[in-house]
């Protein structure tokens, strides 16, 4: 993912994006971020998006891995 800079600080695309739709944005990595970036989206009256960013070598459960098929989902580490 390309980041986009503006005046001294960095946002993702998505983020920068979504101001141009006026919608609201945050873009967060580190995970003592997420309480409080959850509590601004559920508490914002307007759309807002908020991107987790996730480490590569994190796995997202439910997924669907590369080559397989929406009925081939994977819940678990173990099923991989």
């Amino acid at each position: 993912m390309k980041k986009i800079f503006i005046r001294g600080y960095s946002e993702s695309r998505f983020c920068a994006g979504s101001k141009g739709f006026g919608i609201q944005g945050k873009s967060i990595s580190k995970r003592d971020d997420l309480n409080s970036s959850v509590k601004e989206l559920l508490d914002s009256k307007e759309s807002y998006l908020l991107e987790v960013m996730v480490g590569k070598e994190n796995n997202v459960f439910p997924m669907v891995p590369q080559g397989r098929g929406v009925a081939e989902i994977v819940l678990s580490k173990e099923e991989i």
